[in-house]
């Protein structure tokens, strides 16, 4: 399971004191976990989402807040997920405060540091005991996590 292995790794960079990788790593097995786990918990956001978030003409200053609105639609849609699998949700809005934006695509995961962060070993081990202790949390609840509640294809 590939969410194993990026906790694994997570935690045998934070016990080398590679916090850095720690984090990369803890944010990638959590954010896959709930990518893989999203659409079966709280749906899929529908195709007109995008359609009526995208806005031809932002860049001559309409002032339409396209972007805005899908940004509000996947925040609200990531709620109800970390809602519906009761997850900690203040653990969870500091721990993505804390981490890089990872982009997950057709082969590794591409991790992105959008912001400085103080990378230090107490904010490491946050992210690394909150990331498994999440994933056990939402692999009790849904099981299979690439399966979850035993149905395939919910992306």
């Amino acid at each position: 399971m590939r969410v194993k292995k990026h906790l694994e790794d997570a935690e045998d960079a934070f016990a080398s004191s590679n916090f850095s990788v720690a984090i990369e790593q803890a944010a990638v097995g959590l954010y896959y976990t709930l990518e893989c786990v999203q659409s079966a918990v709280s749906g899929r956001l529908p195709v007109f989402a995008e359609i009526l978030t995208t806005d031809p003409f932002s860049e001559f200053g309409s002032g339409f807040a396209s972007r805005d609105i899908r940004t509000t639609l996947e925040r609200m849609q990531r709620t109800l997920t970390c809602v519906g699998l009761g997850l900690n949700y203040s653990d969870y809005v500091k721990f993505r405060q804390l981490s890089p934006v990872v982009h997950f695509g057709g082969g590794n995961p591409l991790i992105e540091w959008a912001r400085a962060v103080t990378i230090d070993q107490p904010r490491a081990e946050f992210m690394v005991l909150t990331a498994v202790d999440a994933v056990l949390q939402i692999e009790e609840r849904v099981g299979d996590i690439e399966k979850p509640f035993g149905a395939e294809g919910w992306f």
